[in-house]
């Protein structure tokens, strides 16, 4: 897996493409700009300070063998820490010293190869790493596509720009972010021959012209043409090309519709400048959610103006996005427009803040008696806590800028937090704990306020009694509803220390029986006056063999029980608990009290070897 430094060039491009697209869906927002890459073991700076410390690990292949040569890029989360590089000595090891404390997430490739993907874990839960422990990234061989592109005549087509589209994942579970690129686009040759390698297992649709919307200003010579998908279509016939992993799917060719575009231009209102200002226009289908195009809005003569080529007939929404110097960003509200046969000029978007949510999170007192519990200061408690929104409604609105729609942050010495742009909706907060010994005791979050109108006239001039809005609507617990250029404030989050653990084995009752795939454990609290306290509830997958386990558990009483759950249909989207639904938690408590298997777990309790008995209905 050595390469030479032309090699990596190029491999550095792909590889930190992807992983800026990943961190975006992600909510990772940890900075786009990787430095240098060093030799492992080989000091990086970073001014640290005293608490300062290292993370260190292995790339190794998924035979287990060491991979040298390999890129390490490392980011803190939610910081303005801008990412790292390295690369694997012989023995496949890496380093990045000097780091301050916090939670760093790590991503590793080298040409042609990907990291391993975890089918058991979703992209949007990242792992990530504290000072001083030792990961260990595994790269395999990624897949790819191949074929040639011809014209209408038969020719092949020199210097065409062909991308593909992951549109499905190695399960055959729809991607919900439909509209992010994988691998980097690849120019055919004079051949009309492409190539495009270092592919996730998967389903992909692959598309040759129109703009090109993820390398601006790569310019291609079919900008002005709607895109034809694999193999002579446009994207609602498109056909799927099945990716394995290591394996190379050959002869997707395409014959070349050359069929001229449309433009959709306009002027951007309110727009903001500084050393950093980047303002871009995003174009994206309104069945599909793809990514159609995308460019930068330049000034002339003072105003902000834009132009999207290659569009072919379709419904559309388009979103112009400001992002300035500190991280604030201004967008428009999601624009509908439709092309049937013509230019779309004359369109006017109009850039305003996004809403933004804050709070603070408690750190109460050790208790008494808590021989297990760890003293930790304040300070590096709040270094490892992550807060977290993600947009709520399912299926009600199709994500078009993914970033608008989850965010998050570390808080400060003081417990502060606050998490900006936003877009308007219902977010659910949740909080990843600085350690398996700490618990979310308790939240408080604001309650909506009911708004009252002005007193109306009437048309004899006789004044109306003041009337009072529609309640506000009732909130699922753990949720905030955000509106543009509205902070919400006041959400406290409580963290006590003393967190029991439970791991256990699921079995079956008959012998020789295996266990269906989809089951789940549940942990419901026993009394009934905690029925709709939903921190109270834990739900885990079981592993293959029936393991599985829960931490950060408040001490109290539970029933636990197993259940087979519908199979996920679709990926990339935040996983759902049941008992955050009202029905569904009701539904579920009837289960847990039916199957009658109570626990309680002390302060501190590590509870293992938990037998839990799967019985199918």
């Amino acid at each position: 897996m050595r390469n030479s430094p032309l090699a990596r060039f190029w491999q550095w491009r792909a590889t930190f493409f992807l992983l800026s697209l990943l961190l975006l869906a992600s909510m990772t927002a940890l900075g786009q700009e990787p430095a240098r890459a060093s030799r492992a073991g080989v000091e990086d700076s970073n001014a640290g300070g005293a608490a300062s410390g290292s993370i260190t690990g292995r790339v190794v292949g998924d035979d287990g063998r060491p991979v040298a040569d390999a890129q390490v890029f490392i980011f803190r989360a939610f910081s303005n820490f801008s990412g790292r590089g390295s690369v694997t000595d012989s023995a496949g090891r890496f380093q990045f010293k000097e780091l301050s404390p916090g939670l760093y997430l790590l991503r590793a490739g080298s040409a042609g190869f990907i990291e391993l993907p975890d089918e058991n874990r979703n992209p949007l839960e990242p792992r990530y790493f504290r000072l001083g422990e030792t990961a260990q990234l595994t790269l395999v061989k990624g897949g790819v596509i191949t074929g040639t592109v011809m014209n209408a005549q038969g020719e092949p087509m020199t210097g065409a720009i062909v991308r593909v589209i992951r549109v499905r994942d190695a399960q055959g579970r729809k991607l919900t972010l439909e509209g992010g690129a994988s691998g980097a686009p690849r120019m055919t040759d004079d051949r009309g021959v492409y190539r495009i390698y270092g592919l996730q297992p998967g389903s992909y649709i692959v598309v040759v012209g129109g703009g090109n919307p993820y390398f601006l200003g790569t310019m291609g010579l079919y900008d002005g043409d709607t895109p034809t998908y694999y193999p002579s279509s446009t994207r609602d016939t498109a056909v799927e090309v099945m990716v394995r992993a290591g394996d190379e799917a050959t002869g997707v060719d395409i014959r070349y519709r050359g069929e001229r575009g449309h433009t959709i231009s306009g002027t951007i209102l309110g727009s903001a400048t500084g050393n950093f200002s980047y303002l871009g226009v995003a174009l994206t289908r309104v069945t599909t959610g793809i990514l159609e195009a995308q460019t930068y809005s330049p000034s002339v003569d003072g105003k902000r103006v834009f132009s999207l080529n290659g569009v072919p007939d379709g419904e559309y929404e388009i979103t112009a996005q400001n992002t300035l110097e500190k991280g604030e960003t201004l967008a428009s509200m999601p624009r509908r427009v439709t092309v049937r046969g013509t230019d779309v000029t004359g369109l006017e978007l109009q850039l305003s803040p996004l809403a933004s949510i804050s709070g603070r999170v408690v750190l109460e007192p050790l208790p008494k008696e808590a021989a297990c519990v760890t003293q930790t200061s304040a300070q590096l408690a709040m270094q490892q806590t992550l807060v977290t929104a993600r947009r709520e409604e399912q299926d009600k609105e199709r994500i078009q800028v993914a970033q608008f729609f989850s965010g998050g942050n570390v808080p400060d010495e003081q417990g502060e937090f606050s998490i900006r742009n936003l877009s308007d909706g219902l977010f659910r907060v949740s909080v990843r704990l600085p350690g398996d010994d700490w618990y979310v005791r308790a939240a408080t979050f604001p309650t909506p306020a009911r708004a009252t109108t002005e007193p109306a006239r009437l048309a004899a001039t006789k004044a109306a009694p003041a009337t009072k809005a529609p309640p506000a609507p009732s909130l699922a617990p753990g949720t905030v509803a955000t509106r543009r250029g509205e902070r919400t404030s006041g959400i406290v989050i409580n963290l006590a220390q003393g967190a029991a653990t439970l791991r256990g084995r699921v079995t079956t009752q008959a012998e020789g029986a295996t266990l269906p795939a989809n089951l789940r454990v549940y942990l419901v609290p026993a009394e009934r006056e905690r029925a709709d306290d939903v921190l109270r509830y834990a739900e885990t997958a079981p592993a293959a063999d029936g393991s599985f386990a829960f931490t950060s558990l408040a001490p109290g009483r539970y029933l636990i029980a197993v259940l087979s759950a519908p199979p996920p249909t679709e990926y990339l989207r935040p996983p759902r608990m049941l008992a955050w639904d009202e029905e569904s938690r009701k539904a579920l408590r009837r289960e847990a009290e039916a199957a009658n298997n109570a626990l309680e777990l002390k302060p501190c309790q590590q509870l293992k070897d938990y037998a839990l008995s799967y019985a199918a209905k």
